[in-house]
């Protein structure tokens, strides 16, 4: 399959308010729509993500979103009946408009989406970049390397509370004015 790698136009966490994050729901959907990424493999805690999702969820859907994500999808076992979506934010959104689906993976700019979309998210953090921003924003991560944790956070009921200080980012806009 030929796969470009897909800007998810690098969503922004400003936008979301005490009012947007209620929107999100705080229980688990029957549905979930995860990213593996392929430039960080780690197919140990991969695996068990997939094995995971496929006893927690009646449906699975995998997202495209790296050039050689499906290449490396399709090294695991367990994949039959996980659908795949098509590697477009066109295709992403589709799936996220449906009812009772939610987002667990390691892409974050895919699980901010997800969020944008009124959809409960999980990110797996791989990188510091994920391990900064969720206590920098308080996302809901799961540490790849706590992968253990994340059927119980998947069964549990929490809130989405990302914190954005507005006031520090009207000064930083401030600079181009």
């Amino acid at each position: 399959i030929g796969v470009k790698a897909i800007n998810t136009g690098c969503p922004t966490l400003w936008g979301f308010s005490k009012e947007k994050c209620e929107k999100i729901p705080t229980q688990k959907a029957d549905e979930v729509v995860f990213t593996l990424t392929s430039y960080k493999k780690n197919p140990k805690e991969d695996q068990l993500l997939i094995d995971i999702l496929k006893r927690n969820y009646k449906k699975v859907y995998f997202w495209i979103q790296g050039s050689e994500d499906f290449e490396y999808f399709n090294t695991f076992s367990n994949i039959e009946g996980i659908e795949i979506v098509n590697p477009t934010l066109e295709s992403f959104k589709e799936i996220l408009q449906k009812d009772n689906t939610e987002y667990v993976g390691t892409r974050l700019h895919a699980g901010i989406y997800a969020m944008q979309n009124n959809k409960r998210s999980i990110i797996l953090a791989i990188d510091n970049r994920s391990r900064d921003m969720c206590k920098t924003y308080n996302l809901n991560i799961v540490d790849i390397n706590e992968i253990d944790k994340l059927e119980g956070m998947i069964n549990s009921e929490f809130k989405t509370n990302i914190e954005i200080d507005i006031e520090k980012i009207n000064q930083w806009k401030q600079q181009f004015k």
